[in-house]
């Protein structure tokens, strides 16, 4: 994992990517043709995408749920109330300053036909920005309501954690991927999510899972009425749908809850697209719907 490590740092092929760069024809010019396409297919399909922008600001439950309901309405304000201030305790975040570092390159985009794509740019990210800045003054004042020795660097190190950083070194080599890329894109926050609850495991904070499953199925109801649609991992959804509903069997209530985690997880939904919608027949056995 170090060789791979050190490998990535150094801008070398993904470990993923170069076997099946060293068979495919074209082998690396191959690569670069689908990443490119790749990435102008993502372009297309989020920037200036309401839906994709709305979807931006679903890492505030876990925000909540870890630094507390009290503590989250004070990052709100903070955060609301932030223009107004001279000094701000963000101002010295290395993680913050870090993360929208992007906006001093963007500053330079100054020909017309640059506006609209700044535009869209601002629109996707915006909302990510806003919750990633409440989240982080949540914590900041969770440290000094606990008095937590460096503050700043607590905000920094648990906003990180919560909302998936993008640093040099941060994200899963796997992510990384082209191949991955290509199969299961947008993925990162999906695992991360993962991770940040199987560690409220680990430590015995199940308070914190509760929460973060309660403002999901909340921040998830908003969003349906919005646009239709549910975002992210939303357990106790599944379960109502399963426990409530007449008109269906047993085995599709097992698969209401499973389906929920399948399409969850990373991967997940590339396995459930890739299944039959019609369902499959093996030796006479009608499989269920993909649905």
């Amino acid at each position: 994992f170090l060789d791979d490590y050190a490998n990535d740092l150094a801008g070398k092929t993904n470990p993923l990517d170069r076997g099946l760069q060293k068979y495919i024809p074209g082998g690396r010019k191959t690569f670069k043709v689908l990443n490119w396409v790749n990435s102008r297919v993502k372009k297309n399909v989020i920037l200036g995408n309401l839906s994709s922008s709305i979807a931006q600001i679903f890492n505030v439950p876990q925000g909540i749920a870890s630094a507390g309901e009290r503590n989250f309405l004070g990052g709100l304000i903070d955060t609301v109330t932030s223009p107004l201030k001279t000094v701000k305790a963000m101002d010295e975040s290395v993680f913050i300053s870090e993360r929208y570092s992007y906006k001093l390159f963007r500053e330079f985009d100054t020909k017309l036909l640059d506006q609209p794509k700044k535009f869209a740019e601002w629109m996707t990210g915006a909302l990510d920005e806003f919750g990633t800045k409440v989240i982080w003054n949540a914590h900041y004042k969770q440290a000094l309501s606990q008095g937590i020795d460096s503050p700043i660097k607590y905000a920094d190190d648990i906003t990180r954690s919560l909302v998936a950083g993008r640093g040099i070194g941060e994200v899963p080599l796997a992510q990384k991927s082209k191949i991955t890329q290509l199969a299961a894109p947008f993925q990162l926050e999906v695992g991360n999510a993962w991770l940040v609850m199987s560690e409220w495991v680990g430590e015995k904070q199940f308070s914190k899972l509760a929460k973060f499953f309660v403002w999901a199925y909340v921040f998830n109801s908003v969003s349906e009425k919005i646009m239709g649609r549910r975002v992210i991992f939303d357990p106790i959804d599944a379960l109502v749908d399963a426990t409530t509903q007449d008109d269906i069997s047993p085995g599709q209530r097992i698969g209401r809850v499973a389906g929920e985690f399948l399409g969850n997880i990373p991967l997940g939904q590339t396995v459930g697209a890739a299944y039959p919608e019609t369902g499959l027949a093996i030796g006479g056995i009608q499989l269920p719907t993909r649905k």
